[in-house]
C-alpha cells in the first residue's frame, strides 16, 4: 500500500561548522587577548550558524508527509 513519505532534508541541514582557522588556538603555549577574543568571537558565529540550522531544519523536519509523494515502502 503507498503511504506518503516527508522529502528528505537537504545536504545544508547536515553542514558541520567549524571556527575559521584565522581564529583557531594553539595547541600549547601561551595565547594573547586578542586571540582569545578573536577565537570567542569566531565561536559565537558558529554557534548563531547551528542554531539557524537547528531551527530552520527542525521545522523542515516536522512537517507532513507529502501526500503526493508516495512510496509502495511501508
Amino acid at each position: 500500500m503507498p503511504v506518503p513519505v516527508r522529502t528528505p532534508l537537504p545536504d545544508d541541514c547536515f553542514a558541520q561548522h567549524s571556527v575559521s582557522q584565522s581564529a583557531d588556538l594553539p595547541a600549547e603555549g601561551s595565547i594573547t587577548i586578542k586571540e582569545y577574543v578573536d577565537w570567542a568571537n569566531a565561536l559565537v558565529v558558529v554557534t548563531r550558524r547551528y542554531r539557524a540550522q537547528v531551527d530552520r531544519c527542525g521545522t523542515l523536519n516536522q512537517k507532513e508527509p507529502d501526500p503526493e509523494a508516495l512510496t509502495e515502502e511501508p
